[in-house]
């Protein structure tokens, strides 16, 4: 019964169509979509891309800072150094020892810093700038040559400057890393 009613029900759909009072539209096809507003996804998209940017952002700032910071203290030194080129005697190996320790102080407790002395001092000095150079190589002089009178005479610069510069640049990157002793 089911093939009787589709060959009767095909004609009778085609004289309906040609018939003009039925009044048949074209067909319309649906606007493209906008890209505006944004389907969430993309909100997501833009809120993660805008909080990276910024957190870059930060990173690079705090960078820059951290590195005109390093380069201003690298200058302070190249000064004592070129002081200590001049006249390599106990008053300008004082005034490093000074400046080391200042710096010191600038990036760990005071309270642990402050009261260091020799050996001790060296041996925060090693533990700082992770070297044994301090207590074992050039930087021994640290101990001794500030308090002597005159020229120090044990003064190998080539071992001592890079030994100081690398000691500033680790303490200054790292900026202290709490206790040390």
């Amino acid at each position: 019964m089911a093939t009787q009613t589709i060959p009767q029900a095909l004609p009778q759909a085609i004289n309906q169509a040609s018939n003009p009072a039925l009044k048949l539209r074209d067909i319309h096809l649906p606007d493209s979509p906008s890209i505006w507003p944004l389907a969430p996804g993309w909100w997501i998209l833009l809120a993660i891309l805008i909080i990276l940017g910024i957190w870059l952002g930060l990173k690079l700032w705090q960078r820059s800072k951290q590195k005109k910071h390093l380069q201003q203290i690298l200058n302070q030194y190249q000064l004592l150094e070129n002081r200590l080129l001049e006249r390599p005697d106990s008053e300008a190996m004082a005034a490093i020892n000074v400046f080391l320790r200042q710096l010191a102080i600038e990036n760990y407790p005071r309270t642990e810093i402050a009261s260091l002395t020799g050996t001790k001092w060296l041996e925060f000095l090693d533990q700082a700038g992770e070297t044994k150079q301090f207590t074992q190589g050039a930087g021994r002089l640290l101990i001794d040559a500030p308090y002597r009178s005159g020229r120090v005479l044990r003064l190998n610069l080539s071992e001592f400057t890079p030994l100081i510069k690398n000691w500033i640049k680790k303490v200054v990157k790292t900026g202290g890393v709490g206790h040390v002793i």
